[in-house]
């Protein structure tokens, strides 16, 4: 494949019946028909556990269109703290799936969701190990067999969202600054992190807004230039 300028998509959360999906949907349409290849964030969904059972129509829309467009473009696809065991169990809908982080373009490139930055979250960080061992997994995967996994996926979406809120509104600068420090000693010249749901630059790292606020906010990294940022309508015109 050539190269082609990478489109960045992060935290759009998306839900069954949220009024995100239309606009997510059309977004995907439009990148059918462009020339982007596409970097997934992370927090896509608001939870996908990637297990039979758990799934809903807004997954299987997803993975239906990866399955088409990954012939035609590479889309890499970065787990964020609400989605679990994609890498595992849904990885031939990308070209690559990445559990933590992601070094592309010949290592010009650093992309993480950024969940993992704010070392004080420890109470995120106890979640998560029980979420992602090995004895988890196994249940999860015979509960979805059970009729109850889209219940249980309502269960994780609450944990998530109320475990901690104090660290949520915390903003990492100083993790941020020591991580720009790193990727430039690896010679890393761009960066680009998604979870914090809001946009800024710290170094070369940009964190990019989430999708689901404002103007519907998506970044475009070309090699050689960097990032930039944009709103859906301003790359692609009015989404229907």
């Amino acid at each position: 494949m050539k190269k082609r300028d990478i489109l960045l998509i992060t935290d759009s959360h998306l839900t069954e019946h949220c009024p995100e999906r239309a606009v997510f949907r059309s977004l995907l349409e439009k990148i059918s028909r462009s020339d982007y290849d596409v970097l997934f964030l992370g927090d896509i969904f608001d939870v996908w556990i990637g297990c039979s059972g758990y799934e809903t129509s807004v997954h299987q829309e997803f993975m239906e269109w990866c399955s088409r467009e990954k012939k035609k473009r590479n889309l890499w696809f970065i787990e964020g703290n609400h989605e679990f065991y994609i890498s595992r169990n849904r990885s031939e809908y990308f070209t690559e799936v990445f559990q933590d982080h992601a070094f592309l373009d010949d290592g010009a490139l650093f992309a993480a969701h950024g969940d993992r930055i704010n070392h004080h979250d420890t109470a995120f960080a106890l979640l998560r190990g029980c979420l992602r061992n090995p004895l988890s997994y196994f249940v999860v995967k015979l509960f979805g067999y059970t009729g109850f996994g889209t219940s249980f996926s309502g269960e994780v979406r609450k944990d998530l969202r109320t475990t901690n809120q104090k660290q949520k509104h915390y903003f990492p600068e100083a993790e941020l600054q020591a991580l720009d420090q790193v990727l430039k000693s690896k010679n890393v010249t761009s960066a680009v992190v998604g979870h914090f749901h809001r946009s800024g630059q710290s170094g070369i790292i940009q964190i990019l807004e989430n999708f689901t606020e404002g103007q519907y906010t998506v970044g475009v990294y070309e090699s050689g230039k960097g990032i930039r940022t944009f709103t859906v309508h301003e790359l692609f015109g009015v989404l229907e």
